[in-house]
């Protein structure tokens, strides 16, 4: 079997995935900076900072189906 750096690995499967979703929301100006030059185009990205302010936020409410969201996170 050959061996790949987890680091390689990671770059490979950043760079395959970002190609093929519709929308990325990045963490940070630096995580969209990483998206760009794996080949994302910023029409197809957002920044939005982690961490959620719950003090006074109105609660969602949806017609019909609502949203999907998903996250994929990883500690370095």
């Amino acid at each position: 079997a050959t061996h790949v750096e987890p680091e390689r690995l990671s770059r490979w499967v950043d760079t395959a995935l970002c190609r093929r979703v519709d929308h990325l929301i990045c963490v940070s100006p630096a995580a969209a900076e990483r998206m760009r030059d794996r080949g994302s185009l910023p029409a197809r990205w957002s920044v939005i900072p982690n961490g959620v302010d719950l003090d006074g936020r109105p609660r969602a409410t949806f017609q019909g189906d609502p949203p999907v969201f998903g996250t994929v996170g990883r500690l370095d």
